[in-house]
């Protein structure tokens, strides 16, 4: 035992360990398609930017010479940008049997693809985790655990002359585990 502290500090001070952290995460990226069917040759994409930070931790307390309980958890905060404008969106030729070389060539936001605009995604989520572990012997420790998870929705960029931005929402998981660990 330290000088100067107590059995029953040094004790909480051996059974526990925790940590904590940060996660931030920047994209700003242009993404473009070029896209070419026989009669037609089109370009579709958009600007996309991405932020996405959060905050997580955890912390085992080992509460009996065999038992230890997990907690922990992380909350996420995402904006998800897709900005699609003439840049991004427009038909590059058509096909015309009736001109040399076949197609009628398009300089770029001559003719445009609809719809423009931004579309914004902004989803803010907190994930808990837990967990019960028994150290069967030194070679197996057996374990039930429950824990939370979600990945941020988005768009699809690739339009059709005409269509309309296609939305997905986030995914969210939610997991039960019961198993078991050996080292040998």
């Amino acid at each position: 035992m330290e000088p100067g502290t107590s059995a029953l500090r040094q004790a909480w001070d051996d059974s526990l360990n925790w940590l904590v952290g940060l996660f931030y995460f920047e994209e700003d990226r242009t993404n473009i398609n070029p896209i070419e069917f026989p009669n037609v040759h089109l370009v579709t994409g958009a600007i996309v930017e991405n932020q996405s930070w959060a905050i997580f931790g955890q912390m085992t307390y080992d509460f009996a010479e065999k038992w230890s309980l997990t907690l922990g958890g992380r909350y996420t905060d995402e904006q998800f940008d897709s900005i699609i404008n003439d840049e991004h969106q427009y038909v590059t030729a058509l096909f015309n049997e009736f001109v040399p070389g076949g197609y009628i060539r398009f300089a770029p936001n001559e003719l445009r693809i609809q719809p423009h605009g931004v579309f914004e995604s902004d989803e803010t989520e907190f994930d808990p985790y837990v967990s019960l572990a028994y150290q069967w012997t030194d070679d197996l420790l057996v374990y039930a655990s429950y824990s939370e998870g979600f990945k941020g929705g988005g768009f699809t960029s690739r339009i059709r002359p005409g269509g309309t931005v296609e939305e997905f929402g986030p995914e969210y998981a939610t997991v039960y585990e019961v198993g078991g660990k050996w080292s040998a």
